[in-house]
Formats: structure tokens, sequence, C-alpha cells
């Protein structure tokens, strides 16, 4: 279920979404889209991952003021842990030049949310449809054929069938660059049908779209090409969020069922000056 129930307030239909999902016997319901408002029952809480409730309130709240998973944390002191992130989505530990990305090599789930550490984390929507029990969120190549000195980055990739979402924690408000790494790792430059896939995706960061239709290989050149997209974020939150979105543009079979949706290879988050650490709780 996702984008189907469009304004809904949980005080006046809880009770009728309840009994929608259990008459039905949804396996996942993905909420993401939807234009909510009103409190978070306990039930849809206490569900597991079931239900997956991101992107789908409207008003000027932020995520961490609707669903609990985020809580109350203490902001780390160090100042590399505070300003800078850097992620290798979908892939382990990796140095780079003078950056460490971390490692992300969690499967994830048609209905998922993990931090780590504390300090970061990401929530995953939506199974692939006709993949049957594929539903494969990290995409890996046993050698890439992305020819840059930073080619490790683009050996694996994170991917999502309607929502991924990476958030950094307890960050200052101020100016960040923020990095975002892409290769199309899929699809072929070749005289194959791999070569017709065609990925296309919306990028949002806080809640602001800055790309629509986005598409690797265009943007890159050609698959199997690396291409660093750079956007300055002013954040006046503690936390930068960073959503890539699957409105149901491009190609979903080639070469094989089940191969579209958001793909990233990696994150890199500084900030554009020196920025005050504060080790208060993330409000």
């Amino acid at each position: 279920m996702e984008n189907g129930l469009g304004k809904l307030n949980f005080k006046d239909e809880d009770r009728e979404l309840g009994m929608l999902l259990l008459v039905y016997g949804f396996d996942f319901s993905y909420l993401t889209g939807n234009s909510l408002s009103g409190n978070v029952s306990n039930w849809m809480i206490t569900s597991g991952n079931s239900i997956n409730l991101f992107g789908s309130f409207s008003g000027d709240k932020t995520f961490e003021d609707r669903v609990s998973c985020l809580g109350n944390r203490s902001c780390p002191t160090n100042s590399s842990g505070s300003t800078r992130l850097n992620i290798n989505c979908g892939g382990e530990k990796l140095r780079v030049e003078d950056k460490e990305y971390e490692g992300d090599p969690q499967p994830g789930g048609a209905s998922y949310f993990s931090a780590v550490d504390g300090r970061w984390g990401f929530s995953n929507t939506g199974n692939f449809l006709g993949a049957g029990e594929r539903d494969n969120y990290i995409i890996g190549q046993k050698s890439c054929g992305v020819s840059t000195d930073t080619s490790g980055l683009y050996t694996s990739a994170r991917t999502s069938a309607i929502s991924l979402t990476y958030y950094a924690l307890c960050m200052p408000k101020g100016s960040y660059n923020v990095s975002l790494h892409f290769a199309e790792i899929v699809f072929t430059n070749d005289e194959t049908y791999s070569s017709l896939g065609r990925r296309v995706f919306d990028i949002y960061i806080q809640n602001v779209l800055k790309e629509k239709d986005f598409d690797i290989s265009a943007r890159a050149g050609g698959v199997m090409k690396a291409i660093v997209v750079p956007y300055t974020v002013n954040l006046n939150t503690s936390i930068l969020e960073i959503r890539l979105y699957w409105a149901g543009n491009g190609t979903t079979s080639v070469p094989t069922q089940g191969n579209y949706g958001p793909l990233i290879s990696a994150i890199s988050v500084e900030p554009s000056k020196l920025l005050p650490i504060s080790n208060s709780l993330c409000v």
C-alpha cells in the first residue's frame, strides 16, 4: 500500500485504517507519500517492520517528531563525528584518499529502518515488482567497470523499490556541502537486452525536490561511469535527510524483472565552513 490513502487523520480514521490492513492481510504497508495527520497510534509503532510510516505526514513537523525510531540521542562531541559523514552505500568500510567511508552492509528489507552508532541511518520502503524472492537491496559487482581513482566506491550500491532515505543525526545548524555519488552498475552499454534499461528517480534533500526524473547514466554520459552530484544545504534542524524516490518512471524489467528504483553508491557530507559543536540532545 503506497500513495493510496491520500489525506488521512489518525484521530478520525485510525480504526478504519487498522481494519483495512487486517481485512486485506497486507504483508507490508507503505504509507510513504501520503499526507497523514494526527498522533501515531501505538499499534502502528509496535507492529514491527510491517508498517513503514516514513515520509507519510503533512505539515511542518519533521520525521523525528512523529515516529520514535530516532528517539532522544546525545550528540557526539567529536567534531568530525557530528559535522562530517561519509558512507559507502551498500559496501564495506573504505578509505579513499583522505576520507574514511563508513560501511553500510546491512541487507535491509521491504519495510526497514536502521540506525548506525546513533549517528546516521537509513529507511527503506518497497518490494520490487515481479522479483519473486529476489528483493536484493544491495547491488554488487565482482569487478567494477567504473574507471576512476575512487572505483572502490562504485563496486556496490544500495537500491530501493520505492523510497530510500539516509539521514545524519545531531548535525549542528549551518551550511553543508552534500555530495551524492552515483554509477549505473546494472545496465550495460553493449548490444544486449541489458543496454535498454533506464533508471529514473527523484532526489529530495530536507523534503525539497532537487532532481526530478534523475537518470544516472544520462547524467554521467553512460553506464559504468561515476558521477558526483553536489548540493549546498542550509540545515536548520538536527537531522540531515537525503531521500531517493521512485515515482514509477523508467524501465522495470531490464535485464530482468525488478531492476528499477533509486540506486546510490556513496554519500559525503562536510560543513561549508567551521561549525560550532554541541553535545546537547537532538531536538
